[in-house]
């Protein structure tokens, strides 16, 4: 399938009731299955992912999902929590391999049971870095689990959720802290087995090896069945160990599934969450790979990694500046374009006239109920016999549709580059509001030149090699989509603001905003990337191997336009981004912008049906 067959690609979610396929009656239940569904598959990396909605635990199996979504919809806490199950099921379809971990698996009922939760618990870690709307998705579906406290916590459940305390550094929701309370003196008792874990993440086979140990330390495994299992609690022991073993492994030729070379390279589509700021204590530096393309066997993978986030940001445009400030900036704005602003309302004017026409003079003909076509009488007077024909209007859902504009906020576009920009956003913002779909507008740029924070402490850090992202990001809303523009028009003068502006990290940002998309209930969704260029952030360039950010860019498109229906486009400013996305323009000067966004839009929803 062609990436702009998968854009035009509606999900249909399918209910199954006592195995027998049901349609979901109500509108706002079938949205929901569908938002789940394609977020599902997104996170996953896999478009093809069968997902099914049926009653019973949720679970995979190979390529199909199963989730209980209840009718009616619960309140908004349950939905979290059946958020957290379906991120639960993409985070193990990403970073499990079934047949390495069937291999190891122990054969006691308790220490198979801790064993399986504690793979979980490893890709959920995995799947969620970076991630504080699944992370607390995950929380929510934990507590749902635990909040019938008539049944008892097995010793196996009580350990896993205190090795889910230690492994992800965070504490427990409350009620699996209760819960698990009295367990602990137990656990505490075996901190390198713990040690050992966290340290094997990445690498699905000694992970298993440890969780084997940990197993038989806390006597939950067949007597003698662990004899095999030839690695020590101790990780600094291990290290050694495995390496010898790895180079008579290599000597033999013994591939042996391949699983555990493979799975100590990780990617990173995305450093993004779902529009909050980070936690600060959530992600220590260095700790944030994350896999992009899957860890089956013999796939090529390419490793993103972000060496801090303690410092990045996602802020709304008016906590960066006092209102007098905004309210000048904005007036600045408006004075440097002059007869530009004119221009461009003209130009948006069209795709007003064009979005109007579509909902207002749609028709049907040749129904059989509705207004009397006239353009027929004169058949009908000649014909007497033939029947009546009627038409009937056909309104086009353009409410049911978002659109975000993505704007780089680098040095680069400093000067007209940005005013432009900005002016842009507000008439398009506007113009669009007015014909009923929703608009966000967001920016991305750096807090500091040079890396900031992030390299001050990898330098601390002895400067190791390879730190991956080596500065902190900051991303701006100038305009969410629920918030009307009159109420958000003076933080586009944000733009203008001195010392605003300053590197470009593509990749990272372009998942922010689909991320952000994704979480809207909206079924059509448009995102439109204005830039001026390629990812460019010197600290992070100078201190990783050639192209690593615009690897990355090219991987986070590649996720939007062939994995999800998501429609992604592109306007480069100077700068030829046909070479990156599928549907781009490139225009010679931001003077020809306006015209071209409105080209783009007017495109799109010409092919609305």
């Amino acid at each position: 399938m062609s990436a702009k067959e998968v854009k035009k690609t509606e999900y249909s979610a399918v209910r199954r009731i006592g195995g027998e396929p049901v349609e979901a009656k109500d509108p706002a239940q079938e949205r929901v299955e569908i938002a789940t569904q394609g977020c599902l598959r997104t996170l996953a990396a896999d478009g093809k992912m069968a997902v099914h909605f049926a009653e019973g635990e949720s679970s995979l199996n190979g390529d199909i999902a199963q989730l209980n979504l209840p009718q009616p919809l619960p309140p908004g806490d349950d939905l979290a929590a059946q958020r957290g199950r379906a991120d639960a099921l993409a985070c193990l379809k990403l970073a499990h391999d079934e047949a390495l971990h069937q291999r190891l698996a122990p054969s006691s009922e308790a220490g198979l049971q801790l064993y399986n939760a504690l793979e979980q618990i490893r890709v959920e870690i995995l799947g969620s870095a970076g991630f504080d709307g699944m992370t607390a998705n995950l929380d929510s579906a934990l507590e749902a689990r635990l909040a019938d406290a008539s049944r008892d916590v097995s010793a196996a459940e009580g350990m896993a959720l205190l090795a889910r305390q230690e492994l992800t550094g965070r504490q427990l929701p409350e009620m699996a802290a209760i819960r698990a309370r009295s367990w602990a003196a137990e656990m505490s008792e075996h901190g390198g087995s713990l040690q050992g874990l966290a340290g094997s993440l990445h690498d699905q086979d000694r992970f298993a090896r440890f969780s084997r140990k940990l197993i038989t330390a806390l006597q939950m495994g067949e007597q003698g069945e662990d004899a095999d299992m030839e690695i020590s609690l101790d990780p600094s022991e291990d290290d050694q160990a495995s390496d010898s073993e790895s180079d008579q492994n290599d000597g033999e030729g013994n591939e042996q599934d391949g699983s555990q070379d493979e799975s100590t390279e990780q990617q990173d589509p995305s450093s993004m969450d779902d529009g909050e700021e980070p936690d600060e204590g959530d992600v220590e530096a260095g700790a944030s790979d994350r896999t992009y393309e899957g860890t089956a066997p013999q796939q090529e993978r390419y490793v993103y990694k972000v060496y801090s986030r303690r410092d990045d940001e996602v802020i709304r445009a008016d906590k960066l500046a006092k209102p007098r400030e905004l309210s000048d900036l904005r007036e600045q704005l408006d004075n440097q374009l002059g007869d530009m602003q004119a221009l461009i309302s003209r130009v948006a004017a069209r795709l007003q006239h064009k979005l109007m026409a579509q909902q207002q003079h749609a028709w049907h003909y040749q129904m059989d109920e509705g207004f009397l076509d006239t353009n027929a009488l004169t058949s009908i007077i000649s014909s007497p016999a033939n029947p009546l024909a009627y038409k009937q209007q056909h309104s086009i859902k353009n409410r049911d549709t978002v659109v975000t504009l993505l704007l780089d906020n680098s040095g680069s576009m400093r000067g007209r580059p940005i005013s432009i920009a900005a002016a842009c956003a507000d008439v398009l913002a506007r113009t669009l509001e007015r014909c009923g779909v929703k608009v966000e507008i967001l920016g991305f740029t750096t807090c500091a030149w040079k890396g900031g924070q992030s390299r001050k402490a990898w330098l601390e850090a002895g400067s190791p090699e390879n730190p991956g992202r080596l500065n902190d990001i900051r991303h701006i809303i100038y305009k969410s989509a629920n918030d009307p523009l009159r109420r958000t028009s003076k933080n586009l003068g944000l733009m203008l603001q001195g010392g605003l502006l300053k590197e470009n990290i593509d990749g990272e940002s372009l998942q922010w905003a689909y991320r952000r998309l994704l979480a809207r209930n909206e079924r059509r969704k448009i995102l439109m990337m204005i830039s001026d260029g390629a990812p460019i952030d010197d600290s992070t360039l100078s201190s990783n191997p050639a192209g690593f950010l615009e690897r990355h860019l090219r991987q986070v498109i590649d996720e939007i336009e062939n994995r999800s229906s998501v429609e992604l486009l592109a306007i480069g400013i100077g700068h030829d981004v046909t070479q990156y996305y599928d549907h781009a323009v490139t225009i010679v000067s931001a003077d020809q912008l306006a015209n071209a966004m409105t080209e783009e839009l007017v495109k799109l929803f010409d092919h609305r049906e």
